[in-house]
């Protein structure tokens, strides 16, 4: 059975981080090699929220999301 606690669950923690305000969805395409590390790079350092990168170019149907790094 998997766990539902925030830092065991993906989808948990996605939802913590929205609940509390610290997530900006990101929906527009982003290249996932340099681009996604860039705007993650960016958040950290301007203490913003964390981005989830959910339109990566060269993914085959929507199937994967990058979550940068989680705001303070």
């Amino acid at each position: 059975m998997a766990s539902t606690e925030p830092h065991l669950c993906f989808r948990s923690f996605v939802e913590a981080l929205k609940a509390d305000g610290d997530l900006v969805e990101i929906n527009r395409p982003v290249d996932p090699n340099l681009e996604a590390a860039a705007i993650t790079r960016l958040a950290c350092e301007t203490d913003d929220k964390a981005p989830l990168f959910n339109n990566l170019i060269g993914s085959k149907n929507g199937l994967f999301r990058i979550l940068g790094a989680p705001g303070p």
